[in-house]
């Protein structure tokens, strides 16, 4: 994350390049031996250890630099949201520019890194040329074929079909008790002319109403066990990304 020539290189060499810019005489010795034991300990990998000795220096003889430097360890183990907050403390020290410089260059490499390790180090994004789709769920085709919309509607215009021949049916039987009650022929013609009537239409919606179901339930049917069922899921390989498709017919 940090290059050879970057101010990091320059603090575990305990060179003159920052500890100077913001340390008085008198505690020169002391922040250089302390940097220097905290670089031993980072150069080893014991981050704490190196943080715990800038921790203990700063109680003693409290100095903007162990501040510069503690962020300087965050950003080297990764911990980019820690070294941003200490860089910003270290600048409202009032440092020397180039000192302010190089915690301004600290904060923007850290801030391009916190998209791929927002809390830690960073890392490499598994790539895969093979992509798997999430399982299919066996169920989905049958739990879904009563929203068919054709079906909905075969069934509905059906049920209409049937129960207004039902009702054309039944009131040409009360037509044809009524012809057979009549005074007279007049009526009897009319009322039989009329049973007739309903009676051959309500045979025919009884007919188109049972077709309809028919055509719903065969609609049902197809759609609960040949609905195509598709998934898709897109992967990384080497160059490219790859495109693998499932389908279940």
């Amino acid at each position: 994350m940090i290059g050879t020539t970057s101010i990091m290189t320059a603090l575990w060499a305990t060179t003159p390049v920052v500890v100077m810019a913001v340390v008085s005489p008198e505690d020169d010795a002391f922040v250089r031996d302390t940097v220097a034991r905290a670089a031993a300990e980072v150069d080893k990998g014991r981050y704490e250890a190196a943080l715990q000795i800038l921790s203990d220096a700063e109680k003693r003889r409290p100095h903007a630099v162990y501040v510069f430097v503690r962020a300087t360890i965050e950003e080297r183990r990764g911990n980019c949201r820690a070294a941003i907050d200490l860089y910003e403390h270290f600048l409202q020290f009032g440092v020397p520019e180039a000192d302010a410089e190089e915690a301004r260059l600290g904060i923007s490499r850290c801030r391009e890194a916190l998209p791929s390790s927002p809390t830690g180090p960073e890392t490499t994004p598994t790539q895969t040329s093979d992509p798997s789709p999430e399982p299919e769920d066996p169920d989905a085709a049958k739990r879904r074929w009563h929203l068919d919309p054709l079906g909905g509607a075969l069934l509905l215009t059906g049920v209409a079909g049937l129960g207004t021949g039902l009702g054309l049916y039944v009131q040409s039987r009360s037509d044809e008790r009524a012809a057979n009650d009549a005074d007279t022929l007049e009526a009897y013609e009319a009322k039989g002319q009329r049973a007739r009537r309903f009676n051959a239409a309500g045979i025919a919606m009884l007919g188109v109403g049972s077709a309809l179901i028919v055509g719903a339930i065969v609609r049902y049917t197809l759609v609960a066990t040949s609905e195509r069922r598709a998934q898709v899921a897109i992967g990384w390989g080497r160059d490219l990304p790859t495109l693998g498709v499932r389908a279940r017919f």
